[in-house]
């Protein structure tokens, strides 16, 4: 794997990490920790792992909403903040 791509999946994990912490409105989010991600080699596909923090009840809620159906999230970074 090339050093972009791996750059890039460190700058995603460090990004979508603070996103949840500070600006995501639903408070459980607060407790998923991003704990890995994998681009494609193209780097149009990006695949990311978590793990839940807190107490049981709040772990049950989280793991209730995970077994909906897969939700694909897009996301377009704009301007020049990571070249």
């Amino acid at each position: 794997m090339g050093y972009r791509v791996e750059r890039v999946e460190k700058i995603i994990e460090k990004e979508l990490s603070m996103i949840l912490l500070q600006e995501a409105k639903n408070q459980l989010l607060k407790f998923v920790s991003i704990t890995k991600v994998a681009l494609t080699q193209d780097m149009s596909i990006a695949t990311i792992w978590f793990t839940v923090l807190g107490e049981e009840d709040e772990k049950e809620v989280v793991e209730e909403d995970k077994k909906e159906p897969e939700k694909k999230v897009e996301v377009s970074f704009e301007g020049d903040k990571y070249k």
